[in-house]
This record gives structure tokens, C-alpha cells and sequence, in this order.
């Protein structure tokens, strides 16, 4: 596909950075019990997996450059991009397996093994 015939998908992009970012807040003001303290690590994860998805968005604007008066033309580093797709992932099924799991006591289980 030449890259004037890809969609535009900017729209989407700032559609699912939004979703992330409510679902970060989603326990803002909630405070924890002293025996929940761990859960406050979703918190963590759903920032991570943000900040990976924020990183992506970056890359993909690519950049151009010079070097002793020669100018290269606009690249996007894809290799990059690809790690960090990967990494964002992998925090969100770590996420979605600690903190959706059916039952507290095996989230709680699942988290103290990701631990």
C-alpha cells in the first residue's frame, strides 16, 4: 500500500487514548483499604500501557533530517513502533488477566504471582 492510500486512522487513535485515559481515572477519589493497597497497581499498569500508545503516536509522525547540509527524506522508525505495540500489549493482557479475573481472591492470587 502506498502511503497516500492509508487510512486515516488519527480519529481512532485519539478515540482509544481517550477510553484509557477514563479508564485510569475510573477509581480516582476511590481510597483503598489498607489490605487493597495492591490493587493500586492497575492504576499503574493502564498508565504504562498509555504512555506506550502515547510513544507510538510520536514515532509514527516521523521526522526528517539533515546531517552536514544533506537533508533525509521523512521516516517513520516502523522497527520502533513495533516494540512498543508489543510492550503496550503485553501490559494490557497482564492487566486484563491480574484484574478481570472472576473472583478477588483470584486476582489477588494472580497479582501476587505477577509480583
Amino acid at each position: 500500500m502506498k502511503p497516500s492510500t492509508l487510512p486515516d486512522t488519527s480519529v481512532d487513535f485519539a478515540l482509544l487514548l481517550e477510553l484509557f485515559g477514563r479508564l485510569i481515572e475510573v477509581q480516582a477519589g476511590n481510597p483503598l483499604a489498607p489490605d487493597d493497597q495492591w490493587k493500586n497497581h492497575a492504576q499503574v499498569l493502564l498508565i504504562k500501557v498509555f504512555r506506550h500508545l502515547e510513544s507510538i503516536e510520536t514515532i509514527f509522525k516521523g521526522v526528517s533530517t539533515s546531517l552536514e547540509g544533506k537533508a533525509y527524506p521523512h521516516y517513520v522508525d516502523h522497527a520502533s513502533i513495533a516494540v512498543l505495540v508489543r510492550a503496550a500489549f503485553e501490559t494490557y493482557m497482564m492487566f486484563h488477566f491480574i484484574f478481570c479475573a472472576k473472583t478477588p481472591e483470584l486476582r489477588h492470587l494472580r497479582y501476587k504471582v505477577w509480583e
